[in-house]
Protein backbone atom coordinates (compact mmCIF):
# COMPACT_ATOMS: atom_id res chain seq x y z
CA UNK A 1 0.00 0.00 0.00
CA UNK A 2 1.38 3.39 -0.97
CA UNK A 3 0.64 6.64 0.81
CA UNK A 4 0.60 9.96 -1.00
CA UNK A 5 0.31 13.18 1.03
CA UNK A 6 -0.91 16.45 -0.31
CA UNK A 7 -1.66 19.57 1.69
CA UNK A 8 -4.04 21.35 -0.63
CA UNK A 9 -7.59 22.61 -0.45
CA UNK A 10 -9.98 20.39 -2.35
CA UNK A 11 -13.62 19.41 -2.28
CA UNK A 12 -14.28 15.80 -1.29
CA UNK A 13 -16.93 15.52 -3.95
CA UNK A 14 -19.45 12.71 -4.26
CA UNK A 15 -21.83 13.48 -7.07
CA UNK A 16 -25.44 14.15 -6.18
CA UNK A 17 -24.95 14.62 -2.42
CA UNK A 18 -26.86 17.57 -1.03
CA UNK A 19 -25.95 19.26 2.22
CA UNK A 20 -29.45 18.82 3.56
CA UNK A 21 -28.97 15.06 3.79
CA UNK A 22 -27.50 13.31 6.79
CA UNK A 23 -28.05 13.52 10.50
CA UNK A 24 -26.85 16.67 12.25
CA UNK A 25 -24.13 16.71 14.88
CA UNK A 26 -25.58 15.48 18.16
CA UNK A 27 -22.31 14.40 19.71
CA UNK A 28 -18.67 15.41 19.53
CA UNK A 29 -15.27 14.92 21.11
CA UNK A 30 -15.16 17.49 23.90
CA UNK A 31 -11.57 18.66 23.34
CA UNK A 32 -10.17 20.61 26.28
CA UNK A 33 -6.47 20.10 25.61
CA UNK A 34 -3.84 17.39 25.71
CA UNK A 35 -4.01 14.42 23.33
CA UNK A 36 -7.22 12.68 22.26
CA UNK A 37 -6.68 8.96 21.52
CA UNK A 38 -9.11 6.55 19.85
CA UNK A 39 -8.18 2.87 19.40
CA UNK A 40 -11.64 1.76 18.14
CA UNK A 41 -11.33 -1.39 20.25
CA UNK A 42 -14.77 -0.81 21.77
CA UNK A 43 -16.34 -1.63 18.41
CA UNK A 44 -18.26 -4.94 18.55
CA UNK A 45 -16.41 -8.17 17.81
CA UNK A 46 -18.67 -10.35 15.60
CA UNK A 47 -16.82 -13.55 16.41
CA UNK A 48 -16.00 -16.09 13.73
CA UNK A 49 -18.79 -14.98 11.35
CA UNK A 50 -18.77 -11.57 9.68
CA UNK A 51 -21.88 -9.39 9.76
CA UNK A 52 -22.75 -7.04 6.90
CA UNK A 53 -26.34 -6.00 6.54
CA UNK A 54 -28.74 -3.07 6.53
CA UNK A 55 -30.35 -1.29 8.17
CA UNK A 56 -30.30 -3.16 11.50
CA UNK A 57 -27.29 -5.46 11.85
CA UNK A 58 -27.30 -8.06 14.62
CA UNK A 59 -23.87 -8.51 16.19
CA UNK A 60 -23.45 -11.01 19.01
CA UNK A 61 -27.20 -11.04 19.57
CA UNK A 62 -27.48 -7.23 19.80
CA UNK A 63 -29.47 -5.36 17.16
CA UNK A 64 -27.91 -2.02 16.24
CA UNK A 65 -30.64 0.28 14.93
CA UNK A 66 -29.28 2.74 12.41
CA UNK A 67 -30.88 6.19 12.01
CA UNK A 68 -32.38 7.22 8.71
CA UNK A 69 -31.05 9.82 6.25
CA UNK A 70 -27.69 8.20 5.55
CA UNK A 71 -25.71 8.90 8.70
CA UNK A 72 -24.63 6.58 11.50
CA UNK A 73 -23.52 8.21 14.76
CA UNK A 74 -20.83 6.25 16.55
CA UNK A 75 -21.46 8.03 19.83
CA UNK A 76 -23.28 7.76 23.15
CA UNK A 77 -25.12 10.17 25.40
CA UNK A 78 -22.25 10.83 27.80
CA UNK A 79 -21.82 14.48 28.87
CA UNK A 80 -18.33 13.83 30.23
CA UNK A 81 -17.12 13.00 26.73
CA UNK A 82 -19.51 14.58 24.23
CA UNK A 83 -22.73 16.47 23.90
CA UNK A 84 -25.06 13.46 23.86
CA UNK A 85 -26.84 11.60 21.10
CA UNK A 86 -27.97 8.27 19.71
CA UNK A 87 -25.43 5.46 19.72
CA UNK A 88 -24.38 2.18 18.24
CA UNK A 89 -20.73 2.27 19.19
CA UNK A 90 -20.45 2.93 22.91
CA UNK A 91 -19.47 6.04 24.85
CA UNK A 92 -15.77 5.65 24.05
CA UNK A 93 -16.64 6.45 20.41
CA UNK A 94 -18.30 9.77 21.13
CA UNK A 95 -18.21 12.10 18.15
CA UNK A 96 -17.59 9.48 15.44
CA UNK A 97 -19.99 9.30 12.49
CA UNK A 98 -20.38 7.25 9.33
CA UNK A 99 -22.46 7.67 6.19
CA UNK A 100 -23.16 5.94 2.86
CA UNK A 101 -24.42 7.77 -0.21
CA UNK A 102 -27.18 5.29 -1.15
CA UNK A 103 -28.04 3.15 1.88
CA UNK A 104 -26.94 2.85 5.50
CA UNK A 105 -24.81 -0.19 6.19
CA UNK A 106 -22.78 -1.19 9.21
CA UNK A 107 -20.61 -4.29 9.04
CA UNK A 108 -18.44 -6.12 11.56
CA UNK A 109 -15.98 -8.15 9.57
CA UNK A 110 -12.44 -9.32 8.84
CA UNK A 111 -12.55 -8.01 5.26
CA UNK A 112 -14.57 -10.78 3.64
CA UNK A 113 -17.79 -8.84 2.96
CA UNK A 114 -19.13 -8.30 -0.55
CA UNK A 115 -21.08 -5.10 0.06
CA UNK A 116 -19.80 -1.68 1.03
CA UNK A 117 -20.46 0.80 3.77
CA UNK A 118 -19.08 1.61 7.19
CA UNK A 119 -17.02 -1.30 8.47
CA UNK A 120 -15.86 -2.42 11.89
CA UNK A 121 -12.71 -4.28 10.82
CA UNK A 122 -10.78 -6.89 12.79
CA UNK A 123 -9.60 -10.47 12.65
CA UNK A 124 -12.15 -13.16 13.50
CA UNK A 125 -12.89 -13.20 17.24
CA UNK A 126 -10.39 -10.41 17.91
CA UNK A 127 -10.97 -7.36 20.09
CA UNK A 128 -8.39 -5.37 18.10
CA UNK A 129 -10.74 -3.35 15.88
CA UNK A 130 -10.43 -0.59 13.29
CA UNK A 131 -13.03 1.71 11.73
CA UNK A 132 -13.11 1.80 7.95
CA UNK A 133 -14.91 2.01 4.62
CA UNK A 134 -15.69 0.11 1.44
CA UNK A 135 -17.50 1.81 -1.43
CA UNK A 136 -19.39 -0.31 -3.98
CA UNK A 137 -22.29 0.10 -6.36
CA UNK A 138 -24.46 -1.13 -3.48
CA UNK A 139 -23.68 1.82 -1.23
CA UNK A 140 -22.14 4.48 -3.45
CA UNK A 141 -19.63 6.75 -1.74
CA UNK A 142 -18.91 5.96 1.90
CA UNK A 143 -17.71 8.35 4.60
CA UNK A 144 -16.50 8.36 8.18
CA UNK A 145 -15.47 11.23 10.40
CA UNK A 146 -15.13 12.68 13.86
CA UNK A 147 -16.44 16.02 15.14
CA UNK A 148 -13.95 17.63 17.55
CA UNK A 149 -15.23 20.64 19.49
CA UNK A 150 -12.83 23.35 20.66
CA UNK A 151 -13.55 23.69 24.38
CA UNK A 152 -10.08 24.92 25.30
CA UNK A 153 -11.24 28.52 25.62
CA UNK A 154 -8.61 29.79 23.14
CA UNK A 155 -8.24 30.19 19.39
CA UNK A 156 -6.26 27.33 17.77
CA UNK A 157 -4.33 27.74 14.53
CA UNK A 158 -2.46 24.41 14.11
CA UNK A 159 -3.02 20.76 15.00
CA UNK A 160 -1.28 17.38 15.06
CA UNK A 161 -2.91 14.10 14.07
CA UNK A 162 -1.82 10.55 13.43
CA UNK A 163 -3.30 7.13 12.70
CA UNK A 164 -2.44 3.78 11.20
CA UNK A 165 -3.97 3.22 7.76
CA UNK A 166 -4.88 -0.45 7.30
CA UNK A 167 -5.85 -2.39 4.18
CA UNK A 168 -8.51 -4.99 5.05
CA UNK A 169 -9.97 -5.98 1.69
CA UNK A 170 -8.39 -6.29 -1.72
CA UNK A 171 -10.39 -5.93 -4.94
CA UNK A 172 -10.27 -5.78 -8.71
CA UNK A 173 -11.20 -2.09 -8.76
CA UNK A 174 -8.75 0.40 -7.27
CA UNK A 175 -10.20 2.73 -4.65
CA UNK A 176 -8.71 5.85 -3.08
CA UNK A 177 -9.17 6.49 0.64
CA UNK A 178 -9.02 10.28 0.99
CA UNK A 179 -8.69 11.95 4.39
CA UNK A 180 -8.74 15.59 5.39
CA UNK A 181 -10.45 18.17 7.58
CA UNK A 182 -13.16 20.80 7.49
CA UNK A 183 -13.41 23.74 9.88
CA UNK A 184 -16.96 24.50 11.05
CA UNK A 185 -16.85 27.39 13.49
CA UNK A 186 -20.66 27.63 13.45
CA UNK A 187 -20.92 24.01 14.70
CA UNK A 188 -23.87 23.37 12.37
CA UNK A 189 -22.52 20.97 9.71
CA UNK A 190 -23.13 17.23 9.70
CA UNK A 191 -20.69 14.65 8.36
CA UNK A 192 -21.85 14.77 4.75
CA UNK A 193 -21.87 18.56 4.68
CA UNK A 194 -18.38 18.67 6.18
CA UNK A 195 -16.91 16.00 3.91
CA UNK A 196 -18.30 17.57 0.72
CA UNK A 197 -17.79 21.20 1.71
CA UNK A 198 -15.99 23.53 -0.69
CA UNK A 199 -13.73 24.44 2.25
CA UNK A 200 -12.67 20.84 2.93
CA UNK A 201 -8.91 20.32 2.94
CA UNK A 202 -7.42 17.06 1.69
CA UNK A 203 -4.48 15.97 3.83
CA UNK A 204 -3.59 12.75 2.03
CA UNK A 205 -4.76 9.45 0.60
CA UNK A 206 -4.22 5.71 0.85
CA UNK A 207 -4.08 3.61 -2.30
CA UNK A 208 -3.42 -0.04 -3.18
CA UNK A 209 -2.96 -1.81 -6.50
CA UNK A 210 -6.03 -3.85 -7.54
CA UNK A 211 -5.76 -7.62 -7.40
CA UNK A 212 -8.00 -10.65 -6.78
CA UNK A 213 -10.93 -9.93 -4.47
CA UNK A 214 -10.38 -11.22 -0.95
CA UNK A 215 -9.80 -10.35 2.69
CA UNK A 216 -6.46 -8.95 3.86
CA UNK A 217 -5.01 -9.00 7.38
CA UNK A 218 -4.98 -5.34 8.34
CA UNK A 219 -2.98 -6.08 11.50
CA UNK A 220 -0.04 -7.27 9.39
CA UNK A 221 2.54 -4.45 9.15
CA UNK A 222 2.86 -5.22 5.42
CA UNK A 223 -0.74 -3.97 5.04
CA UNK A 224 -0.33 -0.90 7.23
CA UNK A 225 0.74 2.68 6.56
CA UNK A 226 1.48 4.88 9.60
CA UNK A 227 0.36 8.47 9.06
CA UNK A 228 1.72 11.31 11.23
CA UNK A 229 0.95 14.95 10.45
CA UNK A 230 2.51 17.50 12.79
CA UNK A 231 1.92 21.22 13.07
CA UNK A 232 -0.70 21.33 10.32
CA UNK A 233 -1.62 25.01 9.94
CA UNK A 234 -5.38 25.41 9.62
CA UNK A 235 -6.81 27.47 6.78
CA UNK A 236 -8.59 29.68 9.31
CA UNK A 237 -8.49 30.09 13.10
CA UNK A 238 -10.42 27.41 14.99
CA UNK A 239 -12.59 29.43 17.33
CA UNK A 240 -13.73 28.35 20.82
CA UNK A 241 -16.98 26.43 20.43
CA UNK A 242 -16.25 25.59 16.79
CA UNK A 243 -15.97 22.07 15.41
CA UNK A 244 -13.07 20.65 13.45
CA UNK A 245 -14.15 17.65 11.36
CA UNK A 246 -11.63 14.98 10.46
CA UNK A 247 -13.18 13.04 7.57
CA UNK A 248 -12.31 10.18 5.25
CA UNK A 249 -14.07 8.82 2.18
CA UNK A 250 -13.98 6.27 -0.61
CA UNK A 251 -15.96 7.90 -3.41
CA UNK A 252 -15.65 5.49 -6.39
CA UNK A 253 -18.93 3.50 -6.47
CA UNK A 254 -17.90 1.12 -9.28
CA UNK A 255 -17.91 -2.52 -8.22
CA UNK A 256 -16.02 -4.21 -5.44
CA UNK A 257 -12.75 -2.72 -4.33
CA UNK A 258 -10.34 -2.06 -1.49
CA UNK A 259 -11.42 -1.71 2.12
CA UNK A 260 -9.37 0.67 4.24
CA UNK A 261 -9.52 1.23 7.99
CA UNK A 262 -8.23 3.66 10.63
CA UNK A 263 -6.62 2.50 13.85
CA UNK A 264 -4.95 4.24 16.80
CA UNK A 265 -6.14 7.74 15.85
CA UNK A 266 -4.60 10.59 17.89
CA UNK A 267 -5.27 14.33 17.83
CA UNK A 268 -3.84 17.34 19.63
CA UNK A 269 -3.84 21.08 19.14
CA UNK A 270 -0.51 22.86 18.88
CA UNK A 271 -0.05 25.15 21.86
CA UNK A 272 -3.45 24.29 23.34
CA UNK A 273 -3.87 24.64 27.07
CA UNK A 274 -5.07 21.72 29.05
CA UNK A 275 -4.34 19.27 31.81
CA UNK A 276 -1.06 17.59 30.94
CA UNK A 277 -0.56 15.69 34.22
CA UNK A 278 -3.61 14.20 35.93
CA UNK A 279 -3.83 13.63 39.71
CA UNK A 280 -3.02 10.00 40.50
CA UNK A 281 -5.03 7.54 42.59
CA UNK A 282 -3.31 6.52 45.84
CA UNK A 283 -3.70 4.14 48.76
CA UNK A 284 -2.41 4.92 52.26
CA UNK A 285 -2.88 3.95 55.88
CA UNK A 286 -4.85 6.20 58.19
CA UNK A 287 -2.59 8.86 59.67
CA UNK A 288 -0.36 9.14 56.60
CA UNK A 289 0.05 12.19 54.34
CA UNK A 290 -1.10 12.10 50.71
CA UNK A 291 -0.16 14.68 48.09
CA UNK A 292 -2.24 15.15 44.93
CA UNK A 293 -1.02 17.30 42.06
CA UNK A 294 -2.22 18.52 38.69
CA UNK A 295 -0.28 20.21 35.89
CA UNK A 296 -2.22 22.38 33.45
CA UNK A 297 -0.73 24.70 30.85
CA UNK A 298 -2.03 28.26 31.11
CA UNK A 299 -4.01 27.63 34.30
CA UNK A 300 -5.18 30.73 36.18
CA UNK A 301 -7.22 29.13 38.98
CA UNK A 302 -7.76 25.79 40.70
CA UNK A 303 -10.55 24.35 42.83
CA UNK A 304 -10.15 20.88 44.33
CA UNK A 305 -13.26 18.82 44.93
CA UNK A 306 -13.99 15.83 47.14
CA UNK A 307 -16.75 13.56 45.83
CA UNK A 308 -17.98 16.45 43.70
CA UNK A 309 -18.08 19.09 46.48
CA UNK A 310 -15.62 21.99 46.62
CA UNK A 311 -12.95 21.79 49.33
CA UNK A 312 -12.68 25.21 51.04
CA UNK A 313 -9.28 26.82 50.57
CA UNK A 314 -8.00 24.10 48.21
CA UNK A 315 -7.10 26.48 45.39
CA UNK A 316 -3.62 25.55 44.22
CA UNK A 317 -2.13 23.00 41.84
CA UNK A 318 -1.31 20.69 44.75
CA UNK A 319 -3.51 19.29 47.50
CA UNK A 320 -1.97 17.83 50.67
CA UNK A 321 -4.04 15.58 52.93
CA UNK A 322 -2.10 15.35 56.17
CA UNK A 323 -2.86 12.84 58.92
CA UNK A 324 -5.51 11.35 56.66
CA UNK A 325 -8.54 9.52 58.05
CA UNK A 326 -10.72 6.86 56.45
CA UNK A 327 -13.54 9.38 56.06
CA UNK A 328 -11.31 11.14 53.53
CA UNK A 329 -11.27 8.19 51.17
CA UNK A 330 -13.10 8.92 47.91
CA UNK A 331 -12.80 10.71 44.58
CA UNK A 332 -10.70 13.86 44.28
CA UNK A 333 -10.93 16.05 41.19
CA UNK A 334 -9.72 19.56 40.43
CA UNK A 335 -11.52 22.21 38.38
CA UNK A 336 -8.90 24.14 36.41
CA UNK A 337 -9.61 27.54 34.87
CA UNK A 338 -7.74 28.31 31.65
CA UNK A 339 -8.80 31.57 30.05
CA UNK A 340 -12.58 31.40 29.73
CA UNK A 341 -12.65 27.59 29.86
CA UNK A 342 -13.01 25.37 32.89
CA UNK A 343 -11.45 21.90 32.70
CA UNK A 344 -12.20 19.07 35.12
CA UNK A 345 -9.44 16.57 35.84
CA UNK A 346 -9.74 12.82 35.99
CA UNK A 347 -10.79 11.52 39.38
CA UNK A 348 -7.98 10.42 41.68
CA UNK A 349 -9.35 7.67 43.90
CA UNK A 350 -7.92 7.87 47.40
CA UNK A 351 -8.21 4.68 49.47
CA UNK A 352 -7.47 4.90 53.19
CA UNK A 353 -6.85 1.73 55.17
CA UNK A 354 -8.20 1.79 58.72
CA UNK A 355 -5.70 1.82 61.57
CA UNK A 356 -5.32 3.35 65.01
CA UNK A 357 -6.18 6.75 63.59
CA UNK A 358 -9.59 7.92 64.92
CA UNK A 359 -12.20 8.65 62.31
CA UNK A 360 -15.52 9.10 64.10
CA UNK A 361 -16.45 8.58 67.74
CA UNK A 362 -20.05 9.00 68.83
CA UNK A 363 -22.09 8.36 71.95
CA UNK A 364 -25.77 8.84 72.67
CA UNK A 365 -27.37 8.83 76.08
CA UNK A 366 -29.38 10.54 78.79
CA UNK A 367 -27.97 13.73 80.21
CA UNK A 368 -29.16 14.26 83.76
CA UNK A 369 -28.68 16.85 86.42
CA UNK A 370 -25.44 17.24 88.30
CA UNK A 371 -22.75 14.71 87.39
CA UNK A 372 -24.90 12.81 84.86
CA UNK A 373 -23.12 14.13 81.79
CA UNK A 374 -22.43 12.41 78.46
CA UNK A 375 -18.70 11.74 78.00
CA UNK A 376 -16.64 10.34 75.12
CA UNK A 377 -12.92 9.67 75.39
CA UNK A 378 -10.58 9.65 72.39
CA UNK A 379 -6.87 9.58 71.61
CA UNK A 380 -4.95 11.48 68.94
CA UNK A 381 -2.17 9.11 67.86
CA UNK A 382 0.89 9.71 65.74
CA UNK A 383 3.47 12.47 65.76
CA UNK A 384 1.44 15.41 64.44
CA UNK A 385 -1.55 17.44 65.56
CA UNK A 386 -5.03 16.63 64.29
CA UNK A 387 -8.00 18.86 63.52
CA UNK A 388 -11.33 17.59 64.82
CA UNK A 389 -14.97 18.54 64.54
CA UNK A 390 -16.76 17.93 67.82
CA UNK A 391 -20.53 18.28 68.19
CA UNK A 392 -23.02 18.10 71.05
CA UNK A 393 -26.50 17.53 69.60
CA UNK A 394 -29.72 18.01 71.53
CA UNK A 395 -32.52 19.84 69.68
CA UNK A 396 -31.24 18.48 66.36
CA UNK A 397 -32.28 14.96 67.41
CA UNK A 398 -35.90 16.06 67.27
CA UNK A 399 -35.77 16.02 63.46
CA UNK A 400 -35.12 12.26 63.66
CA UNK A 401 -38.11 11.62 65.92
CA UNK A 402 -36.07 11.26 69.13
CA UNK A 403 -38.34 11.90 72.12
CA UNK A 404 -37.13 14.15 74.92
CA UNK A 405 -33.99 15.64 73.38
CA UNK A 406 -31.76 17.83 75.53
CA UNK A 407 -33.03 21.37 74.89
CA UNK A 408 -29.86 23.32 75.69
CA UNK A 409 -26.66 21.25 75.56
CA UNK A 410 -23.28 22.57 76.66
CA UNK A 411 -20.15 21.13 75.00
CA UNK A 412 -16.67 21.07 76.54
CA UNK A 413 -13.34 19.46 75.58
CA UNK A 414 -10.81 18.56 78.28
CA UNK A 415 -7.15 17.56 78.21
CA UNK A 416 -5.40 14.72 80.03
CA UNK A 417 -5.19 16.64 83.31
CA UNK A 418 -8.79 17.79 83.15
CA UNK A 419 -7.88 21.21 81.81
CA UNK A 420 -10.58 22.89 79.69
CA UNK A 421 -9.40 23.26 76.08
CA UNK A 422 -12.54 24.50 74.28
CA UNK A 423 -16.28 24.87 74.83
CA UNK A 424 -19.40 25.88 72.97
CA UNK A 425 -23.05 26.69 73.70
CA UNK A 426 -25.06 27.19 70.51
CA UNK A 427 -23.04 26.63 67.33
CA UNK A 428 -24.26 29.82 65.60
CA UNK A 429 -24.61 28.60 62.02
CA UNK A 430 -21.12 29.73 60.93
CA UNK A 431 -19.98 29.03 57.36
CA UNK A 432 -16.82 27.23 58.54
CA UNK A 433 -18.84 24.77 60.58
CA UNK A 434 -21.35 24.22 57.77
CA UNK A 435 -18.47 23.38 55.45
CA UNK A 436 -16.99 21.03 58.05
CA UNK A 437 -20.30 19.17 58.39
CA UNK A 438 -20.28 18.57 54.66
CA UNK A 439 -16.66 17.41 54.60
CA UNK A 440 -17.21 14.63 57.15
CA UNK A 441 -20.74 13.71 56.10
CA UNK A 442 -22.36 14.88 59.34
CA UNK A 443 -26.07 15.64 59.19
CA UNK A 444 -26.90 19.37 58.98
CA UNK A 445 -28.13 21.49 61.88
CA UNK A 446 -30.55 24.41 61.87
CA UNK A 447 -28.53 27.63 61.95
CA UNK A 448 -30.52 28.98 64.91
CA UNK A 449 -30.55 25.74 66.91
CA UNK A 450 -29.07 25.45 70.39
CA UNK A 451 -26.94 22.49 69.29
CA UNK A 452 -23.18 22.77 69.84
CA UNK A 453 -20.24 22.37 67.46
CA UNK A 454 -16.62 23.44 67.42
CA UNK A 455 -13.42 22.84 65.47
CA UNK A 456 -10.27 22.23 67.48
CA UNK A 457 -6.69 21.25 66.60
CA UNK A 458 -5.12 18.94 69.17
CA UNK A 459 -1.58 17.56 69.57
CA UNK A 460 -1.12 13.83 70.20
CA UNK A 461 -2.62 12.78 73.53
CA UNK A 462 -5.75 11.60 75.35
CA UNK A 463 -8.85 13.78 75.55
CA UNK A 464 -12.49 13.75 76.64
CA UNK A 465 -15.50 15.56 75.23
CA UNK A 466 -18.44 16.20 77.51
CA UNK A 467 -22.06 17.29 77.04
CA UNK A 468 -24.07 18.66 79.99
CA UNK A 469 -27.40 20.44 80.23
CA UNK A 470 -27.51 24.20 80.65
CA UNK A 471 -29.04 25.27 83.97
CA UNK A 472 -29.34 21.61 84.99
CA UNK A 473 -31.45 20.65 81.96
CA UNK A 474 -31.99 16.97 81.14
CA UNK A 475 -32.72 14.95 78.01
CA UNK A 476 -31.26 12.78 75.26
CA UNK A 477 -28.04 14.03 73.66
CA UNK A 478 -25.59 12.86 71.01
CA UNK A 479 -21.84 13.49 71.29
CA UNK A 480 -19.77 13.23 68.09
CA UNK A 481 -16.04 13.50 67.36
CA UNK A 482 -15.03 13.63 63.67
CA UNK A 483 -11.60 13.52 62.07
CA UNK A 484 -11.70 16.66 59.91
CA UNK A 485 -9.93 16.64 56.49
Amino acid sequence: MKLILRLAAAALAAGGVTRARGQGVTDYVNYTGGTYIQSFDTLPDPGATSVNTAPAPVINGITYTLPLANALPFALDDPTIGSGGASIGGKALAGWYGADLLIDRLGATFGDQTTGGLLDFGLASSSNRALGLISTSTTGAAYLGVAIKNNTGIVITAVNLSFIGELWKQGTFAKTFLYGYTLDNTATSNLLAAATSSTAVTLGKLTAAPTVIGPVDGTNPANQTPVALTNVTLTAPWQPGGILWFTAQISDPTGSGQGFGLDNFTFSAVGAPGITTQPLSQTANAGATIALNVVAAGATAYQWQFNGANLPGANSAGLTLANIGTNQGGNYTVLVTVGTAQLISNAAVVTVNAGSHPVNVSARGDVGAGASSLIAGFVVAGATSETLLIRGIGPGLGTFGVAGPLAAPQLAVFGTRGNLIASNTGWGGTAALVAAFGQVGAFPLAASSADDALIVTLPPGAYTAQVTGAAGGTGIALLEVYDLP
